[in-house]
């Protein structure tokens, strides 16, 4: 797998070198689900594991960037929550 960045390869579950894997997008519900959309990714991919996809997950990023784990989507719900002013709040 010399052809593939190794930040890549750190993205990727399936690899294959003798027959060039089909590459296969994770696309699918992060914010609103409990998991943040692990699990399903990873059900999907043992259950395709046979067929030597290069699966790119979102939910597995090779960069500190962006990173969808549980501490960092907390993070992005409280920003999104709108703020409160004592003002507001007692109305």
């Amino acid at each position: 797998m010399e052809s593939v960045p190794p930040a890549t390869r750190a993205y990727c579950h399936e690899k294959d070198e003798s027959t060039g894997p089909e590459p296969g997008y994770l696309c699918g519900a992060m914010d609103r689900v409990t998991d943040g959309g692990v699990g399903w990714r990873q059900d999907l991919i043992q259950s395709l594991k046979d067929l030597k996809i290069l699966w790119l997950d979102p939910t597995r990023k090779p960069i500190d960037i962006g990173v969808e784990d549980l501490e960092n989507r907390a993070l992005r719900h409280k920003a999104k929550r709108p703020a409160t002013t004592s003002s507001s709040a007692a109305r």
